[in-house]
């Protein structure tokens, strides 16, 4: 059953991607591998293993990673090299690096089948190497090591728990690119920055707003090769159709600044979307298609009814004990 159940999220998937991202092409089945592992539930042993991969595909996470465009598809050459940043928090716990390809096809009966071979090389603010995940097919029961590259596998993966705080920098090296250019894809968690100015809600989407009070919203704006304007940093809002009224974001230092959405009644229906100016790159905004694409909230308080994740047994109960594989309830 794990393969129409995997099926189906992907379905779930690309229907969200052609929301979020409506002027883009759908995603590579690379880029489908790599938002899956990344935002898998480990089981088994630490990091992959033979047992489980990289462990249990849970769909709304994956799906809420995806909204957060920390993804990111491309190719690299011989030789070639395609550079990331990623600015890691002191109250970000973890630093995770997803690479996932598509390989051209191998030649019959012959080992090691992999033809085009990308290195996934982080590095830390202090110019230490943090290496990805790598098994040992000749003793599988044993936990996967992160002390050396990995030449074997189209997927690779760097974790790296209490990372240190800054800008880490992310290289894809084509090692040995004999069929080249090779596509990829690459997920980073907490953030992925490449050369341009990025937007992002770290604390996401208001879920509900209550009526009759502002409602603060946290916007992380940042720029790598390029500067920000400054002023451009704008928060654009509505409330129930006709034209977005414009407020500048409040900057709140190292990159953060906060906008307020105005208070509104329940029988309002906010619309909202941020902007920013690039030196290189121009106009910014988030969503990326803003103001075709914006940003919703309910006005309301929302009560919590019932929260089950089915992780484990509150009560429920099916069938019956004459139930078999193929009669019963």
């Amino acid at each position: 059953m794990a393969a129409p159940t995997v099926t189906g999220i992907c379905a779930l998937i690309l229907q969200d991607y052609r929301v979020q991202f409506p002027t883009q092409a759908d995603p590579s089945n690379a880029t489908l591998k790599a938002l899956l592992a990344h935002n898998a539930k480990d089981k088994g042993n630490p990091g992959p293993d033979y047992q489980f991969g990289y462990g249990m595909v849970k769909g709304q996470a994956t799906i809420d990673f995806m909204r957060s465009g920390n993804f990111d598809e491309d190719q690299v050459s011989q030789g070639g090299v395609v550079i990331y940043e990623a600015i890691v928090t002191a109250t970000d716990t973890e630093l995770k690096v997803t690479l996932a390809w598509d390989d051209v096809p191998g030649t019959p009966n012959v080992n090691p089948s992999l033809v085009n071979d990308l290195d996934l090389v982080v590095i830390s603010p202090s110019s230490v190497q943090a290496f990805p995940w790598r098994l040992d097919a000749f003793n599988p029961s044993a936990r996967a090591t992160q002390a050396q590259a990995n030449h074997v596998d189209i997927i690779e993966q760097v974790a790296v728990e209490a990372p240190e705080a800054g800008t880490w920098t992310i290289f894809v090296h084509g090692f040995n690119v004999p069929q080249g250019p090779q596509s990829f894809s690459i997920c980073v968690s907490p953030g992925i920055l490449s050369s341009g100015v990025t937007i992002s809600l770290p604390d996401g989407v208001p879920e509900a707003i209550e009526p009759g009070v502002s409602t603060p919203v946290t916007v992380e704006i940042l720029a790598v090769g390029e500067s920000v304007v400054g002023g451009t940093e704008t928060l654009h809002h509505r409330y129930g159709g006709g034209a977005f009224q414009s407020s500048p974001l409040t900057a709140l230092g190292g990159g953060f600044f906060e906008g307020t959405l105005s208070p509104t009644s329940c029988a309002a229906t906010p619309e909202f979307y941020f902007s920013a100016t690039g030196t290189v790159s121009g106009a910014v905004t988030l969503p990326a298609n803003a103001p075709t694409d914006v940003f919703s909230s309910l006005v309301g308080e929302i009560t919590v009814i019932l929260d089950d994740d089915l992780e484990t047994d509150q009560g429920w109960g099916v069938g019956a004990g004459s139930d078999t594989a193929t009669g019963g309830i």
